[in-house]
């Protein structure tokens, strides 16, 4: 929200976002601050922000390895398989939907964070005469697809939880 400070949100959020690190399931390596990242294998999509870690990483470009274009997470997690990379940095929920995807959740496993949270919002223009309308349906629609389980089960279809249960 404070990046487009001219854009209009709902108060309720569409989900929330946990980057994490991921490593093969036999790695013992487990992140605790920036300089564990020293002698890893990084990989990252490029054009993403980071913001936990973005000056280390506009530092050490060096020694990581950055994937662009079609299915990007697939890639680095065929890159993690092939030990191209030792140590993957993304959302939680796309890491873990792809994994499943791929069968490969059985060989990594989460090593670690920066215990930060970011909801996901939409943002819309303020200049639409709808804008106001289209919040209200948005957010009344999340407040009773959560009550009636609906939410639930799209989440499940997904292999998510409910982002107001997600901790760090």
């Amino acid at each position: 929200r404070e990046d487009a400070p001219d854009l209009v949100f709902p108060e309720v959020a569409l989900g929330m976002s946990v980057n994490r690190f991921y490593t093969k399931t036999d790695d013992p390596w487990k992140f605790s601050k920036l300089q564990d990242l020293h002698g890893r294998r990084l990989g990252l999509v490029q054009g993403y922000i980071y913001p936990e870690f973005q000056s280390y990483i506009e530092a050490n470009q060096d020694h990581i390895t950055f994937v662009k274009g079609r299915l990007p997470m697939e890639r680095l997690l065929k890159m993690l398989a092939g030990a191209r990379i030792d140590t993957i940095f993304d959302d939680q929920n796309v890491v873990g939907y792809v994994a499943r995807e791929q069968g490969a959740s059985s060989h990594i496993r989460a090593s670690g964070s920066f215990d930060v949270q970011n909801e996901v919002v939409v943002g819309l223009t303020p200049h639409d005469p709808n804008t106001l309308q289209l919040i209200r349906i948005l957010e009344k629609g999340i407040i009773d697809m959560r009550r009636s389980g609906g939410l639930q089960k799209i989440l499940d279809r997904y292999g998510m939880r409910d982002w107001q249960d997600v901790e760090p």
